[in-house]
């Protein structure tokens, strides 16, 4: 799978710009950029999930799949970020009333969308003759559990949210407000700590530092573009610490400050590289823009595929027609949504 990650590496280049002595500081968190990041982690997490269903024996595919290991959890902390980030943008403008339509407008929009895509992987395991409890398919509901569909991030990003709401709905100043979400985000880590394995929240603080970014991106992006000299001593320190926190053995008892730091710091990391370096292109932002469905919806083709004996038959075949079908289905399932969403939530 090697050759996919390098025409990954592709996309990412197409129309890169380096800003040269001056800076991106309006755009390295502007939508089109963030958006375009999100584009090449959720490939990212497509060719991570892909090599759950193959086993690898080819050099080259290895090497690929190594690519996947060595990334790890940190190809979804991002969008823990910028979600955190775009929350806290939107409320800083729009206000209350922002605050006021979040469990319509993020909760129970994003839980509806969900529900539907397990609703399809429930029809999948049934024509598949598979084992299901009702325990097990009404825990997948709210992502608990899982009918083969991914959940885990479904799950937290909804937790996330509704303590957003509860912090932002009570609390009118910004700062207390995220200073309540930081708190109960740390709650919400012990609780998956003693019930969830650690992929659960590893990468769950993200979602706080974006807010924190938000609040003081100008002050943030003023300090850290006053020069190159600044910016380079900025993105040098925390190019060290992600290989410092990176490198920490797994049986150290200092790990703990990799579980809980390294995806954070690799999000400043991507920031301040962001600064420099524009990553925007129309295929990685639709990508990025349609990041949920296909999050949710690429384990179906992989499924479908494998049992239809393709993964055997041809792994590159088996790869391109599971990424060719669940781009169709991404755009489709979108498509129907809004049209759903258009009866459900815009009914006055």
């Amino acid at each position: 799978m090697l050759i996919f990650y390098l025409l990954l590496f592709g996309f990412a280049l197409y129309k890169f710009k380096f800003a040269g002595k001056n800076y991106y500081a309006e755009e390295c968190l502007s939508r089109d950029v963030t958006d375009s990041i999100k584009g090449i982690f959720i490939w990212l997490v497509f060719l991570s999930h892909f090599a759950s269903y193959v086993t690898y024996t080819n050099t080259v595919d290895l090497l690929g799949y190594k690519i996947s290991q060595i990334l790890g959890q940190l190809i979804v902390a991002c969008f823990f970020f910028y979600s955190g980030f775009g929350i806290c943008e939107a409320y800083k403008k729009r206000g209350h009333s922002y605050i006021k339509a979040f469990p319509k407008n993020r909760i129970l929009k994003t839980l509806l969308h969900f529900d539907i895509a397990v609703l399809l992987f429930l029809i999948l395991k049934l024509i598949l003759n598979q084992k299901i409890t009702l325990k097990n398919t009404l825990l997948s509901f709210i992502g608990w559990e899982s009918l083969g569909n991914s959940n885990w991030y479904i799950f937290v990003i909804l937790a996330l949210y509704l303590l957003t709401w509860i912090s932002f709905s009570i609390i009118k100043n910004n700062i207390s407000a995220a200073l309540s979400v930081s708190i109960l985000s740390v709650a919400l880590i012990v609780f998956l700590y003693f019930t969830k394995s650690s992929y659960w929240y590893d990468t769950l603080l993200c979602y706080v530092l974006g807010m924190w970014i938000s609040l003081f991106k100008d002050k943030i992006l003023k300090l850290v573009t006053k020069n190159n000299i600044v910016w380079f001593l900025s993105a040098g320190t925390l190019f060290i610490l992600f290989a410092v926190l990176y490198l920490i053995p797994y049986n150290s008892g200092l790990f703990f400050f990799n579980t809980f730091l390294l995806a954070p710091v690799f999000c400043l990391l991507i920031t301040a590289f962001l600064i420099k370096f524009r990553i925007s292109n129309k295929p990685l932002i639709f990508s990025g823009q349609y990041l949920f469905e296909i999050y949710i919806l690429q384990r179906i083709p992989m499924i479908v595929f494998k049992n239809l004996g393709l993964a055997d038959f041809n792994l590159y075949l088996y790869f391109i027609s599971c990424l060719a079908v669940t781009i169709l289905l991404a755009i489709t399932f979108r498509f129907l949504l809004n049209k759903l969403d258009n009866i459900i939530f815009k009914v006055r």
